[in-house]
């Protein structure tokens, strides 16, 4: 995982900071996904991890593909992604992408060429508003509904709603806080009307090309690029600890049995892999992606070169 840090780190010294930061989420209602699901036999496609992981790298070589050819933000310089498992969710490409000078963002307004936090005109776009409103609206939550998962000691843990703006501005932190009306549609979703305060922000180009959650924020001006490297290229969230008892020792006897630890059993037994993740690694998928490529120099002390054991 350094190292890994450590060429994205190689990538930005050469290109500057990346402009954008997409997540590309699996959508199990591809065509491709529902045809071989039936063809199996199988009611869910969590049955069939093997599938989803199959369309959704194909579908990942042809979204890096689409970045670079159809340009949806522009000439692309560099790109970076990894590719992560959640325990209960579906796989999802994290995306760095480098843009030219000539296409990166010069201001605020320039924001809204390629990214929107808006819901689409149902009568001018209908595609778009379905994808929309299907893809990329956050759950009800907050007063509206208390009980959702991602509502932690009563407020939303991904602030949603967010709120109404006007016009795409940055604060003083360097934070993007893109344009959202207050006298625009909403959307009823579990009984519950959705204005702009939950859309997800996206590209109207990936999103009309791919037919997926793809959520796309502009970091350009922010400082937490080291944040954003190391977040797609986190370690797993899992511990093993145990309790015991501390161990009596009679007058009589002198040395203590040592406890014998196997140190890769407790390494396994604390990684956690889901079905998901399994069927990718086993079809040797790619992990991590990126262009270009970054070349680690063989350097060493004098009289302390590396060795190597055949």
């Amino acid at each position: 995982m350094y190292k890994h840090y450590q060429d994205a780190l190689a990538i930005c010294r050469v290109y500057g900071n990346p402009q954008y930061f997409i997540t590309f989420t699996c959508n199990v209602r591809w065509l491709e996904i529902t045809r071989e699901i039936s063809r199996a036999g199988v009611s869910s496609p969590q049955d069939r991890p093997d599938i989803v992981a199959r369309v959704f790298q194909m579908n990942v070589r042809s979204f890096i593909k689409h970045l670079r050819t159809a340009k949806p933000f522009g000439d692309v310089t560099a790109d970076l992604y990894t590719i992560e498992f959640q325990k209960r969710g579906l796989p999802h490409c994290h995306t760095l992408l480098w843009v030219s000078s000539a296409s990166s963002v010069q201001s605020a307004e320039q924001v809204d060429q390629y990214i929107t936090a808006e819901l689409p005109d149902p009568v001018a776009n209908p595609t778009l508003y379905r994808i929309v409103t299907d893809c990329m609206l956050h759950r009800p939550c907050g007063l509206a509904r208390m009980t959702s998962p991602c509502m932690k000691d009563g407020v939303c843990s991904n602030n949603f709603p967010k709120p109404f703006e006007h016009a795409t501005r940055f604060d003083n932190a360097g934070y993007v806080h893109y344009k959202r009306s207050s006298d625009s549609h909403t959307f009823l979703k579990n009984g519950v009307p959705l204005d702009n305060g939950y859309i997800v922000p996206y590209n109207s180009n990936l999103l009309m090309h791919f037919d997926a959650h793809i959520n796309v924020e502009y970091c350009g001006w922010s400082m937490l690029i080291k944040y954003l490297f190391k977040y797609i290229s986190k370690g797993a969230d899992r511990i093993r600890f145990a309790i015991t008892k501390e161990k009596e020792v009679s007058g009589n006897q002198s040395n203590a049995t040592l406890e014998v630890v196997d140190e890769i059993q407790n390494y396994l037994d604390g990684r956690f892999i889901c079905p998901h993740e399994a069927s990718w690694r086993i079809f040797a998928f790619p992990i991590h992606h990126r262009n270009p490529l970054v070349q680690v120099l063989a350097v060493h002390l004098e009289g302390r070169q590396n060795l190597t054991f055949k």
